[in-house]
């Protein structure tokens, strides 16, 4: 393998931002409802990112 195949390989492991979704809740909101908020603010669809995070900082675990 050459050493650009290697750097491709290495490339496609990496998170790249256009392709990942970090959401932070509101007090109160649910992660699918961030996710929606955060969607419309980008005008992309949730299903457009490949990896998607949910921070939920409020300390009510399940919301």
């Amino acid at each position: 393998m050459s050493s650009l195949d290697t750097r491709l390989k290495k490339l496609e492991r990496q998170l790249r931002p256009g392709t990942t979704l970090v959401v932070m809740t509101a007090p109160g909101e649910t992660i699918d409802q961030a996710t929606e908020r955060t969607c419309q603010a980008w005008g992309r669809p949730a299903e457009s990112f490949r990896i998607l995070i949910g921070l939920n900082l409020h300390g009510r675990p399940g919301v």
